[in-house]
């Protein structure tokens, strides 16, 4: 990343690859999804949630309670998301429909 030039780069901070593919995952879920599928997910992919939260900041990433009172985990900042996963050619279809070639 030393090459890329600095203001080529989203806004910090840089998540990385293999946690923007967790933010994508979760992302293509509505940025939202029940606590214990997004640990169950993260440690699948050898990470660790409150790792990654500490990392990337509750300002774009949080823990939080949903109408029901279960505990989900919250992608606040999908516009930042967003950029780290063109940045990473990670990004999500909106819609999952094949393409003709």
């Amino acid at each position: 990343m030393d090459n890329i030039i600095r203001s080529s780069l989203p806004p910090l901070p840089d998540p990385g690859q293999e946690i923007t593919k967790f933010l994508s995952w979760l992302k293509k879920r509505s940025a939202v999804k029940q606590l214990r599928f997004c640990l169950k997910k993260c440690e699948q992919m050898g990470l660790n949630l409150d790792d990654i939260i500490k990392h990337i900041g509750k300002k774009n990433l949080h823990i939080t309670r949903d109408g029901s009172g279960n505990e989900v985990v919250h992608l606040a900042d999908t516009v930042w998301a967003d950029k780290w996963m063109t940045f990473y050619d990670l990004e999500v279809p909106h819609h999952g429909k094949p393409k003709k070639l």
